[in-house]
């Protein structure tokens, strides 16, 4: 009997331990459960998550790029400067350096000597560019990585990635702009000024047969054909070398049929006297000849307008200031420095200076 009663026991303690261990191996069932659950979620957020971490890094990427964007410093607000803002300003920081405020169309401001109430349909305000800074100043150097421009009498760095120097042409006034009209208004009041005097003339000498001085010439023999006027020349053809020799001829043939208008050819002329009233004798270099006139244009002289780089860049310009560049427009001796139009000169390049093939070059 004792040992029945233990092996009772024992029966039920088997018993125990049976249950105990189905027990077991039903929470060990319900954890791979659990941990197959876990995993496959963990699976799908893995296969999500980069994507969405991608598309944040990109944006990221992308906001910081904006942030970062290149700074290109364009010195000169006209035909090739213009024309590399415009390209230039959604992919970089596009900072514009004039001397004056507003762009003039230089091609045709010689219509402003007799008709000046059309200043304002021949400018813009350079202040307006959508996606570009203006800086009113005077830029006195430029090399690699740094511009130094001179405003409100200071001169301040300007670190940049590029520079583009498209600073034009100087030309005796007033077809070109003087430093103290660097906005609209002061601009128009010099041109009605210079039409006043026009109007008041009785004598016209042009001295310089190219494209300016015989537009200037007919400009005015048209608008007053009262006025002598007077275009002196050094050359055998008028527009040399812009024209080909037919136009020069025609240009030649339409000025001397205007009963108020005398060319002269192969010939240039000197000041010799200057007169109270404001008028000029000026002697022809063969004959002597004295011509006496009530108002005088000088169409002739242009030079790139680059003075102000001189202590930066002077070893690299040539007699006429233009900056030497290599053919990929990079003034020599530099690497994030550029010269478009008037400013630059290429060896080999025999493309007028003129606006459009500014706007090519840029």
């Amino acid at each position: 009997e004792p040992l029945t009663g233990a092996m009772l026991i024992i029966e039920e303690a088997s018993k125990a331990c049976l249950q105990a261990l189905i027990y077991v191996c039903l929470l060990i069932l319900a954890l791979l459960n659990v941990a197959i659950v876990v995993a496959r979620r963990a699976a799908a957020a893995v296969t999500y998550y980069p994507r969405w971490a991608m598309n944040m890094q990109l944006r990221d990427r992308s906001e910081e790029a904006q942030k970062k964007k290149p700074v290109v410093v364009i010195v000169g607000g006209s035909f090739a400067g213009l024309a590399c803002a415009r390209a230039l300003s959604k992919d970089c920081d596009v900072v514009l350096i004039d001397r004056k405020r507003y762009f003039e169309y230089t091609p045709g401001v010689l219509r402003l000597f007799v008709e000046p109430a059309l200043f304002p349909s021949l400018t813009a305000p350079l202040d307006t560019i959508q996606g570009v800074r203006f800086v009113e100043g005077t830029v006195c150097g430029a090399q690699d990585w740094r511009v130094t421009v001179r405003c409100n009498g200071n001169e301040d760095p300007l670190v940049c990635d590029a520079a583009i120097i498209a600073t034009g042409s100087s030309y005796p006034g007033p077809i070109k702009a003087s430093e103290a009209q660097g906005d609209a208004a002061s601009r128009a009041a010099s041109w009605e000024s210079a039409a006043a005097h026009l109007r008041t003339a009785s004598t016209v000498l042009i001295i310089g047969g190219g494209p300016v001085g015989v537009e200037l010439a007919a400009e005015v023999a048209c608008a007053h054909p009262r006025k002598k006027v007077v275009l002196v020349h050094s050359g055998a053809a008028l527009c040399e070398p812009f024209a080909h020799p037919r136009s020069a001829a025609y240009c030649l043939r339409w000025l001397r049929a205007r009963r108020n208008v005398e060319v002269i050819l192969e010939q240039k002329c000197q000041k010799v006297m200057q007169g109270d009233d404001g008028s000029s004798v000026y002697k022809l270099s063969r004959g002597g000849r004295l011509i006496s006139a009530d108002v005088v244009y000088e169409c002739f002289g242009s030079k790139a307008d680059t003075g102000m780089l001189r202590s930066t860049l002077g070893y690299t310009m040539d007699p006429a200031g233009g900056l030497q560049v290599e053919p990929t427009l990079q003034v020599k001796g530099t690497n994030r420095v550029f010269a478009l139009g008037d400013a630059m000169t290429l060896a080999g390049c025999t493309d007028p200076k003129l606006g459009h093939n500014a706007e090519v070059q840029a």
